[in-house]
């Protein structure tokens, strides 16, 4: 909670943020999403990461109601198939806020709804003689109901009987498997070496479950980089390479060796980044000897806690007092954002109001798919050969190797695609690999730089080639209206709305009104239509070799989502424009350019997928039906 405290104009104001403790090898769960409506969770659950584990949240409660800020369910796959599900619960104690309600809540939900395979373990706070049998006093009310629904599920205590879990004496927190789980070896005991110096004792439960898994590849770390060993294995793994390439098809497996070749060659003198996380700045020496100590009772709860507060809270002054300069301030803006901790929240499906939110990380994936990547309107596309009428024959600049070179090697350390091959790779190859290109005949072409089968840097690198030598052919040409703006030299945005300002400050100048209609496109990229735009090209004039080239760009597509850690299928895109793409934004602007020219030009203007329309008379009505008129 961060407080703003009260002035005489300003009201007390409180900022609630979805903020708790974090460990950077784990994955933080909270049974809801906003804090503000079901009040702050009073139970979290973590799960490590990269372990071959794949998590994902079930929600039995539709709405994040107070209830539900108390039960938090895991669904958890083993990398063998195995499944089982892990329900974490706080019962509030009576006099407690929604004292009780936790434990009532869990009983009513249908009795499917658990599997065979089910861990339900945390502070139950109900006290029985079925796990305490010592206990001189009468049991919680509603701890006798809560047993008989436990029998019902079928689910075995697997924690130690009348062990006590709280400083008080009494068995509070108490952990539960299924019955096969149960007989598996499923048990559960006080982890005194867990101890994070609360009044209740941490349990540790065990599951005996088949672990095995596949170490996931972390990052190749450039800068331990052996060149003379990176060197000598690309040139072995070039040695032999067909350099020669006829066919499309050659020209995809010469690419294929390549990225090959220079993988092994990465792989083979870089080392990886470690899996090790780094864990809290502010956790020092001093904040270790007292833990140390702490555990062997060397050391006071309280005495433990107030060292560790203070290099806390003396890390974060050090950190202000190197403020100085106004970057920094900015930075220190972002210290309390709690953006990425969490997991994405249910999705509703726009196109299925009526179904339940998308939950699960699958029915996530697909909700995405169904409404960012097949678009409805692909069912008016034409075939890629359609017929047309060129207005004009425009010239495609010859390309040359040194600009090749140029935009390749200048495109940045951006980050690398599947192949794992940065710029900076790249830059060190080069004297090699430049000497091994495809003998083409035709270097000007551009079907010779395929962007499907080439290297992910590469690729970006030769898209930004091609489009600058379109944005210097629009200019040149004119293909595009004077006021369509975005991607192109000498037309800034700064242009734009100077152009707009001097247009009305003329009018009222005149004692004539003026009015803006603006309008976006949605989905500008992904409502692309493939077939039409190829028409648009090669109604436009462009060359042969180039529009084939914008066809291959533009068809044959697959994305995979990653969406909460996890990488989902591939799926085939029949529309729309690679987003990030530097030639994206040029094709786009080719493919609404008749938008510009219908009416007046001049009172059209459009930056990107943005554009506005400007009517000027002597009166707002007429003005609005003038722009009424062109929709």
């Amino acid at each position: 909670m961060i407080y703003h405290y009260p002035t005489q104009k300003a009201p007390l104001k409180i900022l609630q943020l979805n903020t708790t403790k974090k460990h950077p090898s784990y994955e933080c769960f909270s049974p809801t999403d906003s804090w503000a409506i079901s009040g702050r969770p009073r139970v979290l659950t973590y799960v490590r990461k990269k372990k071959g584990v794949r998590t994902s949240q079930l929600r039995p409660f539709t709405t994040d109601t107070k209830e539900a800020s108390d039960l938090l369910f895991l669904q958890i796959f083993s990398p063998t198939g195995k499944s089982a599900l892990i329900v974490n619960i706080y019962n509030a104690p009576a006099g407690s806020i929604r004292a009780g309600e936790a434990a009532k809540a869990l009983t009513t939900l249908p009795e499917a709804y658990l599997p065979q395979a089910t861990i339900l373990a945390g502070d139950l706070n109900l006290l029985h003689n079925r796990w305490q049998p010592s206990l001189h006093r009468s049991p919680t009310p509603f701890a006798e109901p809560f047993i008989n629904w436990l029998d019902l599920q079928g689910l075995v205590l697997i924690s130690d009987i009348d062990c006590p879990t709280h400083e008080r004496g009494n068995v509070l927190d108490l952990s539960f498997a299924s019955s096969p789980l149960a007989l598996a070896g499923a048990k559960a005991s006080i982890a005194s070496h867990l101890d994070a110096t609360s009044d209740h004792q941490p349990l540790i439960t065990t599951v005996p479950w088949d672990q095995r898994y596949k170490e996931t590849a972390q990052k190749l770390r450039f800068d331990t980089l052996d060149h003379t060993s990176f060197l000598s294995l690309l040139a072995s793994n070039l040695a032999g390479t067909e350099s020669s390439a006829a066919t499309e098809e050659d020209l995809d497996a010469f690419a294929e060796k390549l990225t090959s070749a220079i993988q092994g060659a990465y792989k083979g003198s870089a080392k990886r980044t470690m899996t090790q996380g780094i864990g809290q700045p502010w956790w020092n020496e001093d904040c270790k000897k007292a833990l140390h100590n702490y555990r062997l009772g060397l050391c006071s709860k309280i005495d433990f806690c107030r060292i560790t507060r203070w290099s806390q809270r003396q890390f974060w002054r050090e950190k202000l007092s190197m403020v100085t300069q106004m970057k920094d301030v900015f930075d220190m803006s972002k210290w309390h954002k709690s953006t990425g901790i969490f997991r994405s929240p249910p999705l509703k499906d726009p196109l299925r109001p009526n179904s339940l939110p998308a939950v699960t990380v699958h029915e996530k994936r697909d909700v995405l798919v169904r409404n960012l990547l097949q678009n409805s309107a692909e069912a008016g596309d034409i075939p890629l050969d359609s017929p047309t009428v060129p207005s004009t024959s425009l010239y495609f600049p010859d390309i040359s190797m040194l600009q090749v070179e140029e935009s390749v090697l200048q495109a940045g350390n951006t980050a690398p695609g599947a192949d794992e091959i940065p710029t900076c790779i790249l830059k060190v190859a080069w004297p090699l690999i430049k000497d091994k290109k495809p003998k083409k005949t035709d270097w000007s072409s551009p079907r010779s730089y395929r962007p499907i089968a080439l290297l992910s840097v590469l690729g970006k690198g030769l898209e930004r080639l091609v489009a600058r030598n379109m944005a210097w052919i629009f200019i040149h040409h004119k293909v595009l209206a004077r006021q369509q703006f975005g991607a192109l030299p000498l037309r800034s945005a700064t242009d734009l709305t100077t152009c707009l300002t001097h247009d009305v400050e003329q009018a009222l100048n005149q004692g004539m009104t003026a009015s803006l209609l603006t309008l976006d496109v949605k989905g500008a990229f992904d409502s692309v239509l493939p077939g039409r735009l190829i028409r648009r090209l090669r109604e436009q004039g462009w060359p042969t070799n180039l529009v084939l080239w914008i066809a291959s760009f533009a068809t044959g597509r697959s994305v995979q989502i990653r969406l909460d850690g996890e990488i989902g299928p591939s799926t085939d895109i029949t529309c729309g424009l690679p987003q990030g793409s530097p030639v994206s934004g040029i094709l786009f602007m080719l493919y609404i350019a008749p938008l510009f020219r219908l009416g007046n030009p001049r009172n059209r203007f459009g930056y990107a997928d943005d554009a506005a329309n400007l009517a000027i008379s002597t009166s707002l009505t007429t003005n609005c039906e003038a722009l009424s008129d062109l929709f």
